[in-house]
């Protein structure tokens, strides 16, 4: 939980590689980061308001992959993510013998 009083040594940010630049370039999105995310996504879970579960997501393959990867990519450089992604879905389910009103 959060905590603003929490003291923390702040030399180990020394060696946080941000803003590493290969060459001219400065670093992207690898496609080992986009296979390892599709990979531990849990199963048997509900799908969010896209309708898209992550069983799908994973049996997309390798063309799947190269989609996720090319839209992070494009997010990641223009640092701009689809509104659509700020909208949630929540469903209160009752338990039984806690529904008085």
């Amino acid at each position: 939980m959060y905590n603003p009083h929490t003291m923390t040594d702040s030399t180990v940010f020394d060696d946080l590689p941000i803003g590493q630049r290969c060459g001219d370039e400065t670093a992207t999105i690898m496609r080992e980061e986009i296979e390892e995310a599709v990979n531990i996504q849990k199963k048997s879970k509900a799908p969010g308001v896209d309708n898209i579960s992550a069983e799908e997501i994973q049996a997309a393959g390798n063309s799947g992959i190269e989609i996720l990867l090319s839209m992070c990519r494009k997010i990641w450089e223009e640092e701009k993510f689809p509104q659509m992604w700020k909208k949630s879905l929540i469903i209160p389910l009752h338990k039984k013998g806690h529904n008085k009103l």
